[in-house]
């Protein structure tokens, strides 16, 4: 269970900076990476919140060894944090290298919590933490403005080239990246953990149904690669059956222990 924070107003990839771009008969090309202080200030106090309502420890993602950009950004990271935290003993800020770190994420990912990076860098880390749970594209995405709006959806909803042509409609269909965003919204949107925590229990109890005896009462169907899979109306059964019971019981949990 891991929470990615990117910035997506500045860096590389910021709006100006897309589209096609003309290079055939050019002897050189740049972008400019650039962020402003206020950027990172607004950055920096929204990954606080955020890490308020989980373990506390957050982990920023750099390349300040080699990029003025990133100095600066860290820099005025640890600065507004420092500000804002004062002599507060249950957060902690870390910092690592953008190559170590996802060298450590593939190793043993379970050591990390909240991790905080620029646009370019967090584009990267995005796609490699999404491998982790193998091919199927699950991973939820919360798009959060200084004004308060919040939109929550798959984290692929905007990403058409995340899905290989032949796998379409094996994994752009599925419920799960929308139900984990919903539980997204009612956390971090809506300021209701308890309805969180009651939908994420009732997702990962729905996980063990489907690799239990009890799925076998149903005919289970195959994917594209020939792989038995539980259906779509199969899994809506398990989790609407799951939350009215945890429900019942108000059987909650913590984001961390849940996968949020």
């Amino acid at each position: 269970d891991l929470l990615l924070v990117r910035e997506i107003s500045g860096g590389v990839l910021r709006k100006r900076e897309t589209g096609v771009l003309k290079v055939e008969d050019a002897e050189e090309a740049d972008s400019l990476m650039r962020y402003e202080k206020k950027q990172v200030e607004r950055f920096a106090n929204l990954v606080l919140d955020l890490a308020e309502r989980r373990s506390g420890r957050v982990l920023n993602v750099d390349r300040a060894d080699q990029l003025k950009v990133s100095r600066f950004w860290r820099n005025n990271l640890h600065s507004t944090m420092k500000k804002t935290l004062k002599d507060r003993a249950d957060i902690r800020v870390e910092d690592m290298f953008v190559d170590d770190f996802c060298r450590a994420l593939v190793i043993n990912p379970k050591q990390f919590d909240v991790v905080c990076t620029s646009n370019l860098f967090g584009d990267v880390v995005a796609e490699l933490l999404a491998s982790l749970h193998g091919p199927a594209r699950i991973n939820p995405a919360s798009w959060i403005c200084e004004n308060g709006l919040s939109i929550h959806g798959p984290a692929d909803l905007y990403n058409a080239s995340a899905y290989v042509e032949s796998n379409i409609q094996d994994y752009s269909r599925g419920p799960i990246s929308i139900i984990r965003a919903v539980s997204m919204m009612l956390r971090y949107g809506l300021d209701e953990p308890a309805a969180a925590d009651l939908l994420q229990k009732a997702l990962m109890k729905t996980f063990e149904d489907c690799v239990t005896e009890r799925i076998a009462t149903y005919v289970p169907e195959k994917d594209l690669n020939g792989r038995q899979i539980v259906s779509a109306d199969t899994f809506r059964d398990y989790l609407v059956s799951n939350i009215q019971y945890m429900k019942q019981f108000e059987m909650v949990c913590d984001p961390v222990e849940c996968g949020e």
